[in-house]
């Protein structure tokens, strides 16, 4: 978990907002954004204009997200312990994000294993899959939708996103030992376009 404000993300204020990833960070600062454009807040308006101008800039616009987000991962993590259900989430989004071994290195228990089907079941096989899943689709993106804790256990229901025509939905069951993740159960089914559920899969 690392802390930036409002002001850091080219905005107007010292409103501070805690979170474990740049894209989520980014997010936050979008949602609190829209707050104070709905308000007409004269000084973020400001700021939203000068954002707008950069936006123009298609190369511009990217060398400031880079920085951003350099300085986002040279930021200290705050003291603050997570639970388990954050560490679970934690370690979806960064995994997804293609960071796999750093996900690992601090969320996964050196005695991992897993029941995942088509993978042998220690930790190195798992992680090693998940990073040539990464390579194979650079652009996916992963979002937590619903998520359970109780006692050791944790369940996570997410949205994952492959190509345009590839989306699944993805359960992940984690059971945790000192503070991290020592076994791992996953269901998933695709979202299928002539499905005849009305209600979707998600």
């Amino acid at each position: 978990m690392k802390t930036m404000t409002c002001k850091q993300l080219r905005g107007a204020c010292d409103r501070e907002f805690h979170a474990n990833t740049f894209e989520e960070m980014a997010e936050l600062s979008k949602k609190h954004g829209m707050e104070m454009f709905q308000k007409g807040d004269k000084d973020h308006l400001e700021a939203m204009s000068k954002m707008k101008e950069l936006m123009q800039k298609p190369e511009a616009m990217k060398e400031w997200f880079d920085n951003k987000r350099k300085e986002f991962d040279a930021l200290p993590d705050d003291k603050i312990k997570m639970n388990n259900k954050e560490i679970a989430t934690t370690f979806l989004k960064m995994a997804s994000s293609g960071k796999v071994k750093d996900a690992y290195d601090k969320y996964v228990h050196p005695d991992f294993f897993h029941h995942n089907a088509y993978f042998k079941g220690d930790r190195e096989t798992l992680m090693k899959g998940m990073e040539e899943n990464s390579k194979q689709f650079p652009d996916k993106k992963y979002e937590t939708l619903r998520s359970l804790e109780e006692g050791d256990l944790v369940t996570v229901h997410g949205k994952v996103i492959l190509s345009s025509d590839k989306v699944f939905s993805v359960i992940h069951v984690f059971r945790f030992k000192d503070d991290k993740i020592i076994e791992e159960w996953e269901a998933s089914q695709e979202d299928i376009k002539d499905s005849p559920n009305e209600n979707g899969i998600f």
